[in-house]
C-alpha cells in the first residue's frame, strides 16, 4: 500500500499499475520509490505530497482548460462516434453559439453549427460520423461564444480526428482459405559471392526468387532499422531509429549510380579494398565497423555521380529523389541532420554518437545552432536522404521480386519494440520520448534480475498531443514495402515494463498505453497497405490480450519450443491456433541443429550464463528429456517412429517442419538456420561477452548453394507440398 496519497494519485493519472503479476506467478506492489522515479522520468515532479498535489492539479486544470482532447480516436463502426462532448465550464447556464468544422483527408469540408443551452460544464454535440467522414486523419475545429449569466466566453480549439476500422487486414484477404509458409532469414548473416561481407538487399532479392521456387508465400527478415554500426555488435533490436533504414544493407552494385560511376568502380577494382573485401566475405563474424568504413568510401563516389547526374532535377530519377524528400518531409530531414552530426561530432570524440553528450546547442533539432548546421551542410545531409531514398528503391525490387516469383504474401517485415535513448528519434522526437527510463521485463526464468533493453520509452500521454504522428509514420514505414509486419513484444500496445536506475539499483513498474487509440491506428495502416500483422504475444502478457489479438484480427505467434504441457511434453498439432504464425524457434532461441546437439548449452556455459559443470549437466540432463518429448511428439503425430527417430540435421528439421505443416496455423515460417544445419544462434539473451557478440555470426552456406544442396531441400520437409502458394 502507498504511504503517500497525492502520488498514487498522480501515478493512477499517469497510468503506472498499482501492482503485477511476474512470469513465474510472483505478485508485486508498485512501490512509492518506483511511482516517484517513474514520474520523474515522465519529466513530472512528485518529489514529496505537496509537489505531486501541485502536479496532479496542473494536469486536470490543462486538460480542463481546452474545449476538446488535442486528438481523437474512433471506430467506423462506434454507435457514438458522431457525437462529440466539449468543456464549456464558463458558459453553465448560458446559450452556447456553436460552429465544428471538419476538413476531411481528401479535401473535403464539413460543417455543423447550433445554439445550445449549456446546464453542464461539458456540451454534447452532433458532428459528422465516421459514415459521412469515411477512414482517414481528419482535422476537426470547435469555435462557440455564449451569452451567459455571468461575463460573455469564447472558445476555440483544434483536434486531430482519426476514424479507424475495426479490424486490421485479415488472413483471408489477403491469401484466401490457403495455409502457407514462408521462409525467415537474418538479412546479415546471408553469405554470397558477390556481397561485401554482409547480406545484402541484392541477396534478399535471390532468396525470395529461391522460396518462390520453394513454393513459399513470404520471406521474412529481421528489422532493418537504422543501427550505429560503429559497434561490434549492432542489434537489429536496438535501433537509432525505427522510421529510417540501415544503409549497410545496400546493394552497392544495384545502385544505379554504380554503372555510371568510374570513381565508385574504380576503387572497387583498388587491390587495397579488394583484399578487404575479401577478408570481410571469408570472415564467419561481422565485423560493422570495417564493413561501414567500406560502404561510406563507395556511397560517397556514388553520390557524387548523383549529383553530377541528376542533382538539378531534370531526370526521372532526380525528380523520384524530390518527390521522396517531400514524401519525408521534417522526419527525414531530421534523420539526415542527425546523421551528418553524428559523423561529424564524432570524428574525435566516440561518445558524441549519443546526442546526449553534444555540446547543449545541438541536443534539440529546434535550436538556431541546428538550423545553422543545417544550411551550411546541405550537401552531407542530401547524402543522407539519398541512402534513404536507394533503400526504399531496393527494398521495394525485392518485393516486387518476390511476387514476380510468384508469393502471394512477399516479403515479412519486423518491428522492434524501441530505439535507442541516445539515437535519431529520440533525437528528432524529444517531447514524445523520456530521458530517464528504458523499456525491459520483470524478473523471469531467463533473467533473475529482471532485463533492461536499453530502449527509450515513449510517454503515453505525448502520443495523443502530437496526433500520433510519430505511431502513424512509424506503422507506414513498417507497412510499404511488405504484407505482413511482425510488431516485436505487441503488448506494449497495452502496457510497458519502465526500468529506471537509481544509485546502483534498477527499479521497475508497469505503465500502461491507449490501447485502443493504437491499435485503431495499426487497424487503418494495415488496411490502407493491405498488411496482415502479427503480433508477437510470448512472455508475460496480461488476461484478455489474446482476445484483444482476434477481435483486431491479427495473427498471433505458436513457437514451438513453448508449446509445452505442465509436465513437458510438446502440445499437439491440433492445440495450435489458426490465426497465428507457427515456428519453430525465433532469434533468441537455439536452432534446432544447436538444440538437437546441445552446443546452446555449452556456449551459455562458456559465458557463464550457466554457473558451473555441475549445473551444466544437469542441463543436458534436461535437454535429453526435452529430446525425448519431441521425438515422442513426432511419433504420436504418426511423423517417426522409434526405428525412424531423427539422428541429427536434416532428418529433425524434416520432421519438425512436417509437424508444422500439420498445425492449423494459417502461416508457418521455416528459419533459414534449420534449414542449412547452423548450430549457434544469432542471440544469447544476457550475454555480452565479446568473444561470443551476438548479432555477428554469418551462415556457413551461400545464397548460391540453396538450390542444389540435397539437405536443405530435405529439411523443408512437407512444407512445400502442403503448405504451396502457387494457385
Amino acid at each position: 500500500m502507498s504511504e503517500r496519497p497525492e502520488l498514487l494519485s498522480l501515478a493512477d493519472a499517469c497510468g503506472i499499475y498499482r501492482e503485477y503479476e511476474r512470469a513465474d506467478g510472483v505478485h508485486v506492489e508498485t512501490t512509492d520509490e518506483t511511482r516517484e522515479a517513474l514520474l520523474f522520468a515522465m519529466g513530472f515532479d512528485a518529489s514529496s505530497e505537496d509537489a505531486a498535489c501541485r502536479t496532479l492539479a496542473e494536469l486536470r486544470a490543462a486538460s480542463e482548460a481546452r474545449p476538446v482532447a488535442p486528438t481523437r480516436v474512433v471506430r467506423s463502426d462506434d454507435e457514438g462516434a458522431h457525437r462529440l462532448q466539449v468543456r464549456v465550464p464558463e458558459s453553465r447556464g448560458g446559450r452556447v453559439q456553436w460552429q465544428c468544422k471538419i476538413e476531411v483527408e481528401n479535401g473535403r469540408g464539413l460543417e455543423r453549427e447550433g445554439e445550445t443551452a449549456c446546464e453542464e460544464a461539458v456540451l454534447d454535440v452532433e458532428i459528422p460520423g465516421p459514415a459521412e467522414l469515411g477512414p482517414g486523419y481528419h482535422k476537426l475545429s470547435w469555435r462557440s461564444h455564449t451569452n451567459g449569466l455571468h461575463q460573455p466566453a469564447s472558445a476555440h480549439a483544434d483536434q486531430n480526428l482519426i476514424v479507424t476500422p475495426p479490424t486490421c487486414m485479415p488472413i483471408e484477404e489477403a491469401i484466401g482459405d490457403e495455409r502457407a509458409y514462408g521462409i525467415a532469414a537474418n538479412l546479415y548473416t546471408l553469405k554470397s559471392a558477390r556481397n561485401l561481407g554482409i547480406g545484402d538487399l541484392g541477396d534478399l532479392a535471390e532468396l525470395c526468387r529461391w522460396a518462390g521456387r520453394k513454393n513459399a508465400a513470404f520471406v521474412g527478415i529481421n528489422p532493418l532499422h537504422a543501427v550505429d554500426t560503429s559497434v561490434d555488435a549492432a542489434s537489429p533490436y536496438s535501433p537509432t531509429s525505427r522510421l529510417f533504414d540501415n544503409p549497410i544493407y545496400l546493394d552497392i552494385e544495384g545502385i544505379p549510380e554504380f554503372a555510371e560511376s568510374a570513381e565508385a568502380r574504380a576503387l572497387m577494382a583498388d587491390d587495397g579494398l579488394r583484399r578487404r573485401i575479401a577478408e570481410t566475405r571469408a570472415a564467419g563474424s561481422l565485423d560493422y565497423p570495417a564493413l561501414t568504413e567500406i560502404k561510406r568510401g563507395l556511397f560517397d563516389a556514388l553520390y557524387t555521380t548523383f549529383l553530377a547526374r541528376h542533382g538539378d532535377g531534370r531526370s526521372q530519377r532526380g525528380k523520384d529523389f524530390a518527390g521522396f524528400k517531400k514524401r519525408g518531409g521534417t522526419a527525414l530531414e531530421r534523420f539526415a541532420a542527425f546523421s551528418s552530426l553524428v559523423e561529424q561530432l564524432s570524428r574525435d570524440a566516440p561518445e558524441s554518437r549519443d546526442w546526449r553528450s553534444w555540446p547543449a546547442a545541438f541536443r534539440s533539432p529546434h535550436t538556431s545552432e541546428v538550423a545553422r548546421f543545417r544550411n551550411d551542410n546541405a550537401r552531407d545531409i542530401d547524402f543522407h536522404c539519398y541512402l534513404q531514398f536507394e533503400l526504399d528503391r531496393q527494398l521495394g525490387a525485392c518485393n516486387a521480386a518476390a511476387h514476380d516469383a510468384g508469393m502471394t504474401l512477399g516479403l515479412y517485415g519486423d518491428l522492434a519494440v524501441g530505439s535507442t535513448p541516445g539515437g535519431a528519434d529520440a533525437w528528432a522526437f524529444p517531447e514524445l520520448f523520456t530521458n530517464g527510463a528504458g523499456i525491459g521485463a520483470p524478473p523471469d526464468a531467463y533473467a533473475a534480475d529482471g532485463q533492461d533493453w536499453g530502449l527509450a520509452p515513449m510517454i503515453p500521454t505525448r502520443l495523443a498531443d502530437s496526433g500520433y504522428e510519430y505511431w502513424t509514420r512509424l506503422l507506414r514505414a513498417a507497412c510499404r514495402h511488405t504484407r505482413l509486419v511482425r510488431l516485436d513484444h505487441a503488448v506494449g500496445l497495452v502496457r510497458q515494463f519502465w526500468v529506471v536506475r537509481e544509485g546502483g539499483r534498477r527499479l521497475g513498474g508497469y505503465v500502461s498505453y491507449p490501447t485502443e487509440d493504437l491499435f485503431g491506428i495499426l487497424a487503418l495502416e494495415s488496411r490502407r497497405s493491405g498488411t496482415v500483422i502479427i503480433a508477437e504475444d510470448l512472455g508475460t502478457i496480461p488476461s484478455g490480450f489474446r482476445e484483444l489479438l482476434g477481435q483486431r484480427r491479427t495473427l498471433r505467434s505458436h513457437v514451438l519450443y513453448f508449446e509445452r504441457g505442465a509436465d513437458g511434453s510438446f502440445l499437439p498439432a491440433s492445440n495450435y491456433a489458426a490465426d497465428a504464425l507457427a515456428s519453430a524457434n525465433t532469434h533468441d532461441l537455439a536452432t534446432l541443429a544447436g538444440f538437437w546437439s546441445g552446443v546452446d548449452l555449452e556456449r551459455r556455459r562458456k559465458i557463464g550464463l550457466i554457473a558451473d559443470d555441475a549445473e551444466l549437466e544437469s542441463a543436458r540432463e534436461g535437454r535429453e528429456l526435452e529430446r525425448r518429448a519431441l521425438c515422442a511428439r513426432l511419433e504420436a503425430e504418426g511423423i517417426c517412429d522409434a526405428e525412424r527417430s531423427p539422428d541429427g540435421y536434416p532428418q529433425l528439421a524434416a520432421a519438425v517442419h512436417d509437424f508444422m505443416a500439420r498445425t492449423p496455423s494459417r502461416l508457418v515460417s521455416a528459419s533459414l538456420d534449420d534449414l542449412t544445419g547452423e548450430t549457434l544462434s544469432v542471440n544469447i539473451p544476457a550475454s555480452t561477452l565479446p568473444e561470443q557478440a551476438n548479432w555477428c555470426r554469418r551462415m556457413k552456406a551461400s545464397v548460391e548453394t540453396l538450390e542444389t544442396d540435397p539437405d536443405v531441400n530435405q529439411a523443408l520437409g512437407d512444407l512445400p507440398g502442403k503448405r504451396s502458394s502457387k494457385t
